[in-house]
């Protein structure tokens, strides 16, 4: 039985190991030789559009070239199931992650 337990909790630990250094090796933390845009793209778009703009949740950002324009004005309207973040974002920092988003989708 008690066996049973240590193979158990060696094997959930195991398990934990890999997961945090799966996500630690995915994902770069902010502020970390990035830029400030890919701060804000990371701490806010991530989630919805992948790390490099792919898509997850969201829709991909690099299916086509977008231009910053076309970025902030989604981001400060919001579009479909994406909210506005015009509330959330400084001016400043939607004009940093649009030209960001733009560059992603240039393939830059």
């Amino acid at each position: 039985m008690k066996r049973r337990i240590l193979q158990s909790l060696r094997l959930r630990a195991a398990l934990a190991a890999f997961v945090a250094v799966s996500v630690s090796c995915s994902v770069p933390p902010p502020g970390r030789g990035n830029t400030r845009s890919e701060d804000i793209y990371r701490r806010n778009c991530v989630l919805c559009h992948g790390i490099n703009g792919g898509g997850a949740q969201g829709p991909p950002l690099i299916d086509r070239p977008r231009s910053p324009h076309e970025v902030a004005a989604v981001l400060r309207s919001g579009r479909g199931e994406m909210p506005s973040f015009a509330e959330k974002l400084s001016p400043e920092e939607i004009t940093a992650v649009a030209e960001y988003v733009s560059e992603l989708s240039h393939g830059q």
